[in-house]
């Protein structure tokens, strides 16, 4: 998906690609703090080997700790990917 603009900080004419970001909640009872890189590495798994692309993100997911090293997913927990593809993304993970 495309846009053309008229934001003086992009040339003329030029396309723009619109982010959404898309969140899931997470289940379970806990997390470890550090967990960027083995969710970036899951969803690689689950698209079939697909990662995300320059211009998209994957916020690692925080939360109140409850040890060293580990976080506690409440409710409100949710895992955030910023994508000009979500519908990709969504097949790829079951939305």
């Amino acid at each position: 998906m495309s846009l053309v603009t008229s934001n003086p900080s992009v040339p003329r004419g030029e396309p723009i690609h619109l982010v959404v970001e898309v969140t899931f909640p997470i289940l379970g009872l806990s997390l470890p703090s550090n967990n960027g890189y083995p969710l970036l590495g899951a969803i690689a798994r689950v698209m079939n080997g697909e990662y995300l692309t320059p211009g998209e993100s994957l916020e690692s997911i925080g939360g109140r700790g409850i040890e060293k090293g580990v976080i506690r997913v409440t409710e409100e927990t949710r895992l955030r990917i910023r994508t000009f593809r979500p519908a990709d993304i969504c097949v790829g993970l079951g939305c």
